[in-house]
């Protein structure tokens, strides 16, 4: 069987909202409050996320929500929600989406104030172009 692309569970200080245009994917999100029992580390490239060192049977410790998203569909994943997605599901279709990022600074800090203040440099860095992908 053929591996299918995935972004590893993560978690940002911004809001997105992505809408799928054509193919399948699948959302697992964690809301924050359980940040802590999935073993979060600062990005090991430095950049302005939180990386999970915690394998699938760490995070099914907490409450999981799967999502599917199809063409047409679109997904709100608010401020430092932990999620993992796999492209291109249960068919060979192209997965494109497209995301709009958004910056609330309310639910910056509320939603997690520690990673908050942790996650200030990084920022500053990407803002300054210093860390880019």
């Amino acid at each position: 069987s053929k591996s299918r692309p995935f972004t590893t569970l993560h978690c940002e200080p911004i809001g997105n909202i992505a809408v799928q245009l054509s193919g399948k994917k699948k959302w697992t999100l964690v809301q924050p409050e359980h940040s802590f029992q999935i073993k979060p580390i600062i990005s090991p490239d430095g950049r302005a996320f939180f990386a999970s060192l915690a394998n699938e049977q760490d995070y099914t410790r907490v409450p999981i929500y799967d999502v599917i998203t199809n063409a047409g569909d679109a997904i709100w994943v608010p401020t430092w929600t932990w999620h993992r997605v796999d492209y291109s599901i249960e068919s060979e279709d192209l997965s494109i989406a497209a995301s709009l990022f958004h910056f609330r600074f309310a639910d910056f800090v509320r939603n997690n104030a520690l990673f908050s203040v942790l996650m200030i440099p990084a920022m500053l860095k990407e803002l300054i172009g210093v860390n880019t992908q």
